[in-house]
This record gives structure tokens, sequence and C-alpha cells, in this order.
């Protein structure tokens, strides 16, 4: 479930007052008036309010008067989102904070304190539309489906608007898709929105994606097990010989091959040599583990002398501080006894010596009583002490032993590098007869879980596989294509009952004459253009609407008239439309078939912004904001300012 436009508003930037204009969420919403008036401003304005990286309102009356745009969305369960933003100041390009609001069908009377940042409110208006996070984008760093990047608003933005620059393009079909990137990650979202995406689908591609690499793996490992087994025999013999020649093996080489083969399994099943064994010197791994412990021990052994030496330091410190304070507490024993109420050093009256002096005992006996633990673990820390000494004595004249022990034997091994380097090369010959063993072990073929991830794979690909989702996505433009070349016919272009489709690789609309598809560009007229481009732009909102995609359920077309009515002319009935009856007619047809499909609740909500304003009943009941006289978007009593927002960039 998707949302609509409920209202969109604009704050004024010298005394935060608020311009609402309030929309239809079903059916046709034009907005007329005179050019300057702000029509165009709208579709800017909601861009930016759905949360765009750029801020593309235009510098003006707008942007001088105003400090704040806004806008509401409801769903079709009356839920609502309001998103506020802050015009950027010169210099910049966006503004990164937003206000959110879920809980009102309407903007705040005032501006708002901004609290959300631009990530944050994107994702939960993502949320509201119903996108779910979908890794559906491209990462050429990384093939991984779960690390590419998730659908959000943004990525159907482009969808909603058609601004008078793009509606009557022969070019360009949707606006802001100029940057190669942006373009290609739009691209790739399309399936998502198309519906030819789905999360369960996607589930099973990251399932088909995780088999193939699990049944490569397994591919390779047979393939490496055939290699070792390939020379049989031969190589058999060859691993019998040399490890004959290094003293692994005796006797006559076996003439059978169960012979063989039983004669290099007792060689792989031997324990395996050591230095100790090959050298013939026993008592080294043993002399090198007591090396270590002893070093270890040690270090252990200094590291408590010479903590119970701080803390002896640390205890004399405290003694001497106390004693200090004892001293000066002891100073009242030398005056003579005092009266009960005259001080023993001035003779003032009015003071209670007797309290003073049991003040003055509690604090001697509470020092003396402080210095009991120091002293009475002084004899404890100095026999500690002693015993380390006599361990550390003990221990280093081990250890200077057992050094040169170690020595001496070292000096021996270095006589005796040719035993050692004898002994890699039988164990590096053993491991070569163990991987030969296990490889001529397994039979050269398929096993059962081999044959099982084949099955599943084959599964899934004939579901989810490349050649399956490109049917699914032939199968969703094909329709897409039939429900538009339907809708063009019923408008004044050039070639009726030509096939029309959307190319979303390059964005473009193309026409296919006999065998060929021709792009937009190679056709000529404006009204041409204006037609194929409303055609295009409400049979792809109308297939969202079907297949229940979750892109917003609305289109803004700014200046679809300017094919026929380029001038801003009123006729005696004060009606502004072209003066010509064909071109006349034209604009009609246009507005009937914007009012015929966003009739009822199961059509788009369509906002027009135009100076055309025709004099017939339907275009009268779907205007909602008249600007012909001194009215526009931005009311002509609003200030304008060119000091920039307090707290915004």
């Amino acid at each position: 479930m998707s949302f609509r436009l409920l209202e969109i508003g604009i704050y004024s930037r010298v005394s935060g007052q608020v311009r609402r204009v309030r929309l239809n969420p079903y059916g046709l919403n034009i907005i007329t008036g005179r050019s300057q008036r702000g029509k165009s401003a709208l579709l800017d304005i909601i861009d930016y309010c759905l949360l765009s990286r750029h801020c593309r309102i235009a510098k003006g009356r707008i942007r001088n008067a105003v400090s704040h745009v806004g806008a509401v969305f409801e769903d079709g369960a009356e839920r609502h989102f309001t998103v506020v933003r802050a015009i950027p100041s010169d210099g910049y390009t966006t503004s990164g904070m937003v206000y959110v609001d879920r809980d009102h069908e309407e903007l705040p009377n005032s501006i708002p304190k901004l609290t959300w940042n631009l990530d944050n409110a994107r994702d939960a208006l993502s949320e509201f539309c119903a996108i779910e996070r979908l890794p559906v984008l491209t990462n050429d760093s990384d093939q991984d489906l779960e690390k590419q990047h998730p659908a959000n608003i943004r990525h159907c933005s482009p969808y909603l608007f058609q601004p008078q620059d793009v509606v009557a393009s022969r070019s360009v079909l949707f606006p802001g898709l100029d940057d190669m990137w942006t373009r290609r990650h739009v691209s790739d979202a399309a399936d998502y929105f198309l519906r030819v995406l789905t999360v369960e689908l996607l589930a099973r591609r990251r399932e088909l994606f995780l088999l193939i690499r699990d049944r490569n793996a397994a591919k390779r490992e047979q393939t490496e097990r055939e290699r070792r087994a390939a020379r049989g025999w031969e190589h058999a013999r060859d691993l019998w010989a040399s490890a004959s020649g290094l003293g692994l093996i005796s006797g006559n080489m076996p003439e059978s091959q169960d012979g063989l083969f039983a004669a290099l399994r007792q060689v792989a099943d031997k324990p395996p040599e050591t230095v100790a064994t090959a050298t013939q010197l026993p008592e080294l791994e043993p002399l090198q583990r007591a090396e270590a412990e002893m070093r270890r021990s040690i270090r252990e052994l200094k590291i408590e002398r010479g903590e119970l030496a701080r803390f002896t330091q640390q205890a004399q410190q405290f003694d001497t501080t106390s004693n200090t304070q004892l001293a000066r507490l002891k100073m009242q024993e030398l005056l003579p006894a005092p009266s009960s109420m005259e001080c023993p050093l001035c003779k003032t009256g009015h003071v209670d010596v007797s309290k003073i002096a049991l003040e003055l005992a509690h604090a001697v006996s509470t020092v003396e009583a402080s210095r009991a633990l120091p002293t009475r673990l002084a004899g404890q820390i100095d026999s500690r002490k002693t015993e380390i000494d006599t361990e550390l004595r003990q221990l280093e004249r081990d250890y200077a032993m057992t050094a040169k022990r170690l020595q001496d034997l070292y000096k021996a091994l270095e006589s005796q590098r040719s035993a050692i380097s004898e002994m890699r090369r039988r164990a590096m010959l053993v491991g070569r007869i163990q991987e030969y063993l296990d490889a001529v072990g397994v039979k050269v073929q398929e096993n059962d879980d081999v044959r099982g991830l084949e099955q599943r794979i084959r599964d899934l690909e004939a579901t989810v596989g490349e050649t399956a989702m490109k049917r699914r996505r032939e199968a969703a433009l094909g329709q897409l294509s039939s429900r538009i070349s339907k809708l063009s016919d019923s408008l004044d272009v050039e070639f009726p009952g030509l096939p029309v489709r959307i190319d979303f690789s390059s964005f473009a609309i193309e026409l296919k004459f006999g065998a060929n598809w021709v792009r937009l560009n190679e056709i000529g007229s404006g009204a041409n253009w204006v037609g194929y481009h409303l055609a295009a732009l409400i049979g792809l909102h109308e297939y969202f609407l079907e297949t229940l995609s979750p892109v917003p359920h609305f289109v803004m077309f700014d200046q679809p008239s300017q094919a026929w009515f380029p001038a801003e002319i009123a006729d005696a009935k004060g009606s502004f439309a072209p003066e010509k009856d064909a071109d006349r007619v034209a604009v009609e047809r246009v507005y009937a078939f914007l009012h015929e499909h966003a009739s009822g609740r199961g059509g788009p909500q369509i906002i027009v912004s135009d100076h055309a304003r025709l004099d017939n009943d339907d275009f009268r009941r779907c205007i909602i904001e008249d600007w012909h006289g001194d009215d526009g978007l931005v009311p002509p009593d609003w200030p304008e300012s060119t000091q920039d927002i307090p707290g915004v960039p």
C-alpha cells in the first residue's frame, strides 16, 4: 500500500505563517494561473519533501519569502506522514534536518523543530510507502546479493513528476536522470517497482547463488582428485621408489597393485618423526619446555617482588604523613588546662572547649588506628621478600645451567642439519602418499551430494534464474506496452495503432515501426511528444496500481497544454485557451483524458499545473487553486528577506 498527496505548504521567512494548498487525494487536481505564480515550483517542493539530497526550488520570490516547505501524504488506511524541510541558505544545495510527524493530517501552523536526519527520515517515508528494504541495486565491487543497496523512496521519485521541460521532451522521459550513476540505480530498481522482483523471489535467487557456489567448489575438488588419480599405477610406483630411497620402505617393490597400495598405506600410517628422534637428541624437547617454564616463573617472581617494594614505599610515605598529623593534633597537650568556656590560646569566652577536646582525641585515635595495618603487615612483607629472593637465586642458577645445556644441544644440532633435512623430505613424501591414497580411494564420479545440488539448481533456475527472470520482465513490459499503446490511441498522436513501450535501461519512449523500435526523438511534433508522455505516465501508474506496486499513487504534470497553448490569452468569457479551434479541441482532449483516468478510487491522483483555464464543467470542478489574479503560491503580502535562517546551512 502506497500513498497520495494531501497537502502542500510553505512557511513565511519573516512571520513563520503557513500557506496551504489542499488537494483531493482521488481524482484530477488542477492549479491554474499566470506565469511566475509558483505553479512549476510545486513539483520541486514535493520532490524536496520526498527527501532528495538536492533542493531544486529556483531562486527568486519563493526562496526570498519562504523559509520552509512541507507536504502531507495519506495512505489508503487513512494514516498520514508529514514532512517539513528548510530551504537551504545560499551556497548550500540541501538541508540535512527534517521534521517528521505521523499523527496529524495537516501541516503545523508554525515552523516546527526539525529533529530527524535526512537518512532516517528517508527510511521512515520509504517504510510508510511500503517499500521493502530489498537489495536490488547493483554494486560493482561485490556480487554478493546481500551487500547490494536497498531500494527507497528516491528510486521511484522520477516516475512522479513531469516538469515543463520534460512533459514535451522528445529525448527525456523522466526528470533527474542526467547523472549516469543515478540513472543506473533507478534502472536496476525498476524490476522491483514493476513487481518483476519480490522479496520471495530474491530469497530464492540468493539460495540459487549459494547453491551454484557450493556446486562449483565440489566440482573443483572432484577435478583435483581426478588429476591426482590420473597417473594411477605409474604414480604409485614413483612414490614407492621415493619412499625406498629415503629409507621408509625396505625390500622389493610389490608386483600387484593391491600389494603396492598396502605398502604405501603402511608408510602413511607410521607415527610422524620429530626433531628429537631424527637427530638422536631425545632430551632436546624436554629441556626446551623446562627452559620456557623457568623463564615464566622468574618473570612472575620479579613482578611480585616489584609490587611488594611499591607497597612498602607507599606505606613509608603514609607513615611519615600520619606522624606529622599526629604531632599537630597532640600540640593541645602542651596547653594549660582550660576552663569549660574559655579558649586556652586567646582566653576568650563563649567557646565549648570540652567538645573541641573530644574531637581532637577522636582524631588522634583514628590516625593511630590507621597506622596499625601497615605496621602489622611489615613483618609479613619482609618475610615474603626474603622467600622470593631465595627462590629467584635458585631459579636463576637452574636457568643458567639449563640454558648452557641447551646451547650445547643446539651446537650438536647444527652438526646434524642433514638429518633434519632428511626428516623434512620424508615428512613431505608421507604427505604426498597420503594425498594420493585419499584420491584413489574416492570413485571419480559425481556423488549423491553433487547430484542433489545440480537438481536443486535446475529447479531454481527454472523459476528465478536469469532466463526465467528475463521472461518475467518481458511479460511485465509487454503488459505495460499494451496499456500505453491503447492510451496513446485516444490522444492526438501522429501514429495511432503502433506499439509503444518504455525502455527502462535508457528511459526513453519507443515506437515500433515494422520490426524496428524507434525512439521518440526520431519523431516530430510537440503534440506527439506530449501525447506519448501522458500515455506513458498514466499507463505506468495504472500498472503500478493494478500490480500493488509501492510507488506513490500520484503524478504531477506541469504545462501539458504548452504544445497547443504557449501564450496566456484570455477569451471574451475569461477563459484561457488556444485561439484556434483545433488547438482548443486538442487541449480539451488532453484534460478529458486526464479527468477520465483520474476518476474513481482506482485511478492515480493526477495533479496538473497549467496556465490554461478551460470553459467546461469538468475542468472547473477540478480546479483547486486559480492564480490568474494577484494570488499565487506565495501570498502577495509576504515580505522578502535575504538573511539566512538561523540554524539552517
